[in-house]
């Protein structure tokens, strides 16, 4: 599934203009482009609006760094499914290293919500912006 395809699904003549950028090697990797309505293009953007960017770029990044971990994940399962089938090929190593990249991908899975929620807490608190960035806004 696409993580952009609810902001491809809206008007964007209207609200967006969104750039998809993937490369032909089977890791693709999106860099999207939002900017204001076109009424705004000449005044600085509301608050709100910038926070709405900042929040969708904040989770579609939580989003895709989800994603990669799962196909790493996959890749793994099918790799110990593989050896396991073949219990006398299967060595403690082998085990242990399978161990060790459960705990990196949950590791990396609980940094990406950490991340996210960094994002979320300053928004939930109402706090202001720290800084407001110049639109368009980059997302990858």
């Amino acid at each position: 599934m696409d993580v952009n395809q609810g902001v491809k699904n809206r008007n964007v003549s209207e609200e967006t203009e969104v750039v998809s950028k993937g490369s032909s090697t089977g890791n693709e990797s999106s860099v999207t482009l939002l900017l204001p309505p076109a009424s705004l293009s000449n005044k600085q953007a509301p608050e709100h609006i910038i926070t709405a960017l900042r929040l969708s770029r904040a989770h579609k990044t939580h989003i895709d760094r989800i994603m990669k971990t799962l196909v790493i994940e996959m890749d793994v399962l099918r790799n110990i499914d593989h050896l396991c089938e073949r219990e006398d090929r299967l060595t403690e190593q082998e085990v242990l290293d399978y161990f060790e990249s459960v705990g990196r991908c949950l590791d990396q899975r609980r940094q990406s919500g950490a991340d996210l929620q960094h994002e979320l807490d300053p928004i939930s608190r109402g706090s202001p912006l720290q800084e407001e960035p110049s639109l368009p806004i980059m997302l990858n």
